[in-house]
This record gives C-alpha cells, structure tokens and sequence, in this order.
C-alpha cells in the first residue's frame, strides 16, 4: 500500500510540473537557460519549452521571427513573456523572408505577453499571426507598431497591398479556433493599406477583445469577419465580446474606415468602447453578396 501511494504521488506532481527559463541578448544558447545562464535567441527558448513551461525574455531586442511550434494544455499553458516590467522588443528589421513577426498556427494554450513587436515592413507583413487548429490563445498586453506594406511613404495602397498587426485566422471549417482573448495589446502607427490594425476571421467560435489601445493606423481599427473563404464552412467569427477597447485616428486615404467594424461576423456584444477620429465610430455591415451579418449587440 505505502508503494501505491508513492506511485500516485510522483504521478501526480510529475503531470502538473514546469519550468521557467530565461532569454537574455548577452546570453548563449549552449547556456542552461536558467537566470543566471540565460539563452540568447527567443526561437531557441521556444523550441524547448514544454507544458507549464515559462519562457521569460529579459530587456532588449531580439531580431528574430518567430514560430511558436509547442502546445500546452488546458490546466498547464505555456507562456512567453518579459521578465518583470523590463522592455522587450521582437524586430523584424533586415528580415524580408518571413511575412509575420510571431506565428502561432496549429497550437493551443499558449500566452504571449507584455512583448514589444514592430519594424516589420513588406508585403502582407504581419505583427502576430494566429492560424489554423489553435484553442486556448492569449495575447494579452503586447505593442505591435511599424507594421507596414511598404517603406515608400508614396506609394498607394491597392487591394493587392496589406499588412495586419494582429490577424486571426480560424482555417478549420470542422474545428473552431476557440477561447481566444486579445486583451490590453496596444496596435499603433502601422500602414495596412487594404486591412485592419486587428481583425478576428473566419471559423472562430468564442472570443474576447478587451481593454486595446487601437490608434494611428492608416485603415479599420478593429475588424470581426466572416464570408471571405477563410474557412471552408462556419466561415464566421462569432460569439464574441468587444469590450472597452479605445480606437482613433484610424484614417484610410481611400474609403471610409471604421474604428470598430463587424464585417460577416455573427452573434457578438459591442459594449463600452470609445471610437474617435475615425472614418466611422462603429460600422456592421456585410461585404459578400448573398450572405449575412446577424446577432450584434452595440
């Protein structure tokens, strides 16, 4: 009986164990990655990380892009954040062979947190990309800026020209990308040209976008879609709260651009946000001839 009990014991704490590691810019990534031997790269960290894990970045700027490849689960998620209250930049300058900053497709249960992502400026360029089979995902607290389609300050944005500071995409037409929370993330100063500085799209089912800062964009500042093919059926972002968020200043050159828009999505609560400075304050409506918009609370 007594070994029984020691089995269940190590069985138990062995499921509901983690770890915190460190990335420092003077670190090495032969080192243990503990906090006195930090590692140096950000996608190298990731790449070890388990369920439960913590992935702590400590002040400075990483020129990396990343690719969050590891899940964890519902009782032990796994996050990337900075260390404290110490500054963390993700920079994309230099980089031109990969679109997004940080991409998170077909994972679950992951938090990025308190991280600084901009300079990233090209051709469908992205801040934070989610994307395909994800449950569980939190943004909670980033900047993401400089997020542009093109240097050239001159050059005229064109349906063909986009950039996105945080996109959202739901790709499973069976499996709802679900429990996603987009909360006090701050998405300013980037040229879209033809999309959102946040958007949420296609087959997601269940989300939040709390408590953003959502200013000087050059398009839409907030952006919930559905019926553009994202998804090949339930091609709707639905069951949605959008609360508390501040938007302005988000002003297009070439159409009417509105601080909050519900452009197909489906069952959603608009409550207590203030939009200014906007091409319009809140805007539903539904772009795909033949299909619908239904279910919004303002």
């Amino acid at each position: 009986m007594r070994l029984l009990i020691i089995i269940l014991i190590l069985a138990s704490t062995s499921s509901s164990y983690s770890a915190d590691y460190y990335v420092s810019p003077t670190g090495n990534n032969s080192n243990s990655g503990i906090i006195s031997s930090p590692w140096q790269t950000v996608q190298f960290g990731v790449d070890q990380l388990t369920a439960g894990d913590n992935l702590f970045l400590r002040a400075g700027t990483y020129f990396e892009k990343i690719d969050i490849t590891v899940s964890g689960t519902s009782s032990a998620r796994i996050s990337v954040k900075n260390y404290q209250n110490e500054v963390v930049n993700i920079d994309g300058t230099g980089n031109t062979s990969v679109v997004y900053l940080l991409r998170i497709l077909n994972q679950d249960y992951i938090c990025i947190e308190g991280i600084h992502f901009t300079n990233n400026t090209m051709l469908d360029a992205q801040g934070i990309l989610i994307s395909g089979n994800c449950d569980g995902i939190y943004l909670l607290d980033n900047k993401i800026s400089e997020i542009n389609f093109s240097s050239n300050l001159n050059v005229p944005a064109t349906p063909t020209t986009n950039a996105q500071g945080i996109i959202v995409y739901g790709t499973n037409g069976n499996d709802a990308l679900t429990d996603l929370k987009i909360n006090g993330n701050e998405v300013f100063d980037c040229r879209l040209g033809y999309s959102e500085a946040l958007a949420v799209n296609g087959n997601v089912d269940g989300f939040e976008v709390l408590d953003n800062y959502v200013h000087d964009n050059t398009n839409i500042g907030i952006d919930i879609i559905g019926h553009e093919g994202t998804a090949p059926t339930n091609d709707q972002a639905r069951n949605g709260l959008v609360k508390n968020n501040l938007v302005h200043d988000c002003v297009s050159p070439y159409a009417t651009s509105g601080g909050i828009y519900v452009d197909g999505g489906k069952d959603l609560v608009i409550e207590n946000n203030t939009t200014y400075k906007n091409g319009y304050g809140i805007e539903v409506g539904c772009e795909n001839q033949g299909e619908s918009t239904s279910g919004i609370i303002i």
